[in-house]
């Protein structure tokens, strides 16, 4: 059935129609129509015969209904062969519109309508506000002026005051520039002329119409814009972006909930109630009491209390606000980073696989440390305690909270006690008369700063003959175990169970220790115990230590307790001590003040 006719209600109107054949095959085109056969039914009721005759129009027909007869909302025409019959019945359907009577009330033949948006998005508070933000926009028209420029016109607006419009947008709605805008920088009160900041791409003619928009309306709605995971959530639009970059730094935001003391607080519920879960991470106080400080989160609780490393210089209280931000935003930007990728399996709390980003090495990353900064359980720093080469991570201490293959890793390089001597070392050769280490006492004896007393001179005289040979690699015997010496030493296992420290010449990294287990003096070839974390290469520095590599507590050798005990006096070192320019306290100094 074809869809029904549009006639305006109550108006007299033409309705064309055709006929066919009784066999409904082909058009019926000599018919001779008779009054009796066209009937008109209104809106559903009675059927009654019009008021005129149908036309042929050749291959077609036509009839007139009377403005009377269109006074429906749903109309039906009714043509049927009221003799003998020579055609199939024929129907034809009407709609009105423009009245309110009409099937349709909007009128087609206004060229402009009236609308009354009484809502938006089903929402009668944002047409309010629509409507009050339009209410209070200036408008206006171009006047003529033989000033009237592409940067300037003359208008009929009656504000007088001079520079009134300053730093607002005039919009214009007709005319050859419809649709251009320009910031208004200039008003003059007396003429109505307003002056921007471009040129248009003409000058608008007498009668062009315009608008001005409040400084700062565009402005103030896109940053007041609430942004939730429900909004401008569209893929690598601005919106999720800057959500996202949030989310990466920022992991939690509220009011401090209960202050006990300088370095415990309770955090609201824009935290999470997960124990351990913000470890690592810094605690800032962001506005009010106390704003603009910032300490590191050492313990955390499931009730979401926050032990910090020290104490605030000035305590919160429970109206200032806070954020937690993520520990990535200290670590990551240090050059330290060994790799970075995204988890592909999350095996269990202390187990993980990492992506093709990760080298596929055994004990590779073994030791280094592990940063999560960004997907599920983001804000979680563990140690590498086991490394394979299908690089599965196995850490310590267990994860509080899950990852998944969203999760984005960092590893971190581990500072070696070789590489802090190394780094003394280098420092000193470069500037010998002012790189100094200030020694506070020698078992249990005083020294003054830069004192060459005959204390210093004998830590001197230890410490230089501990190192039995400093060299580099000629070539590689076997990968990783195997190595000819650059410079060798005088006899076949001279170096045998010796301590052995490889320095990765590209990759600017030390193995840690090795034990030399075999050695031979003609062909200069050292064999150690177990892989380096690296390929090794000629040109690879050598360090073969005067430190047998003992298990037990020999007479001469270095045990686990002794090496607890070099690392414990390295961390615990008061920093403040070591700030000789360019040395490696200094730096660390440096990196310090620049994370605070």
């Amino acid at each position: 059935m074809p869809g029904a006719r549009l006639r305006k209600y109550g108006v007299q109107a033409t309705i064309d129609f055709e006929v066919y054949e009784v066999d409904g095959v082909d058009l019926r085109t000599d018919w001779t129509p008779a009054q009796s056969d066209c009937e008109i039914m209104k809106d559903g009721g009675s059927s009654t015969q019009c008021d005129n005759t149908a036309t042929d129009e050749g291959s077609t027909y036509s009839i007139v209904l009377t403005a009377t007869e269109m006074q429906f909302a749903r109309g039906v025409l009714k043509i049927v062969d009221s003799a003998t019959k020579v055609l199939l019945d024929t129907v034809v359907h009407i709609e009105t519109y423009g009245n309110a009577s009409a099937q349709h009330a909007f009128d087609l033949d206004t060229a402009t309508q009236d609308v009354n948006a009484i809502q938006i998005s089903g929402d009668s508070t944002a047409a309010d506000r629509l409507k009050a933000m339009l209410d209070g926009m200036p408008t206006g028209v171009v006047e003529a002026d033989g000033s009237n420029s592409s940067t300037q016109v003359q208008t009929d607006l009656a504000e007088t005051t001079n520079d009134h419009y300053d730093v607002m947008t005039i919009l214009f709605t007709s005319g050859d520039e419809a649709g251009q805008s320009r910031l208004i920088t200039g008003y003059v009160g007396a003429s109505g002329t307003v002056s921007w900041n471009a040129a248009l791409t003409g000058t608008p003619a007498n009668g062009s119409s315009f608008i001005i928009l409040a400084a700062g309306t565009t402005a103030d709605a896109v940053w007041d814009e609430i942004l939730t995971g429900q909004s401008h959530n569209i893929n690598n639009s601005a919106g999720k972006r800057l959500r996202q970059i949030e989310e990466a730094f920022v992991h939690a935001n509220g009011t401090i909930a209960t202050v006990t003391n300088g370095h415990t607080f309770t955090l609201d519920a824009g935290a999470v109630a997960t124990a351990d879960y913000y470890i690592g991470d810094r605690l800032q106080l962001v506005e009010g009491t106390g704003a603009g400080q910032s300490r590191l989160i050492v313990s955390y609780t499931s009730g979401k209390v926050v032990t910090l490393d020290s104490d605030f210089t000035t305590n919160p209280d429970t109206s200032t606000l806070y954020e937690v931000n993520a520990a990535d935003v200290h670590v990551s930007l240090s050059d330290a980073d060994q790799a970075q990728g995204f988890v592909v399996t999350y095996i269990n709390t202390t187990t993980i696989t990492l992506d093709a980003a990760a080298v596929g090495t055994t004990d590779y990353y073994k030791d280094s440390i592990i940063v999560f900064t960004h997907g599920a359980g983001a804000g979680q720093t563990r140690r590498i305690t086991g490394y394979t080469d299908g690089r599965v991570v196995t850490m310590s201490p267990a994860l509080a909270t899950a990852l998944d293959t969203t999760t984005v890793w960092h590893i971190q390089a581990t500072v070696s006690a070789a590489e802090i001597v190394d780094e003394w070392e280098t420092q000193s050769q470069a500037d010998p008369t002012g790189f100094h280490i200030n020694v506070k006492e020698v078992n249990g004896t005083a020294q003054t700063a830069n004192d060459n007393s005959a204390d210093i001179n004998d830590i001197k005289a230890v410490t230089d003959d501990m190192k039995m040979k400093d060299t580099t690699i000629a070539s590689v015997d076997t990968a990783d175990t195997k190595f000819i010496l650059t410079d060798g030493l005088t006899a076949n296992d001279d170096i045998n169970n010796a301590v052995c420290s490889i320095y990765d010449d590209t990759g600017n990294v030390w193995s840690g220790p090795r034990r030399v287990v075999d050695y031979i003096h003609a062909t200069k070839l050292v064999e150690i115990d177990a892989n380096t974390p690296f390929p090794l290469a000629a040109s690879d520095r050598v360090v073969i230590w005067n430190v047998s590599y003992a298990t037990t507590a020999a007479a001469g050798s270095i045990t686990a307790g002794d090496l607890d005990d070099i690392a414990d006096a390295v961390w615990d070192e008061t920093q403040s001590d070591h700030l000789t320019e360019n040395s490696t306290g200094e730096k660390q100094d440096r990196s310090d003040r620049v994370e605070r």
